[in-house]
């Protein structure tokens, strides 16, 4: 029961990780891409380390998944916001 809740678990990760992916090679707009990368680092790195906290349990490599996922949670919108600014300042200063 338990593995094959961690083995749901990665599979949702792993597939919110790949559509990102395949979404990011189809954009071509810069401020598309910010927006498909978000679900992939805060969602997909999410589920995946769920999968392992529910694989291992709450040994080092449960602990090591936890802080992971708190600390991309954390600040991965503050990455994305960031790039986004960037870009909108690049593009008005090129206008």
């Amino acid at each position: 029961m338990r593995d094959g809740f961690a083995i749901a678990l990665l599979a949702l990760g792993l597939l919110v990780i790949v559509v990102s992916c395949v979404g990011m090679a189809v954009l071509t707009d810069p401020m598309d891409r910010v927006h498909l990368v978000t679900p992939a680092s805060t969602l997909g790195v999410g589920a995946v380390c769920a999968a392992v906290v529910v694989h291992e349990g709450l040994d080092a490599s449960g602990l090591s998944a936890i802080l992971l996922a708190a600390v991309l949670a954390a600040t991965s919108p503050l990455v994305s916001h960031a790039t986004a600014r960037s870009i909108a300042v690049r593009r008005q200063e090129e206008q």
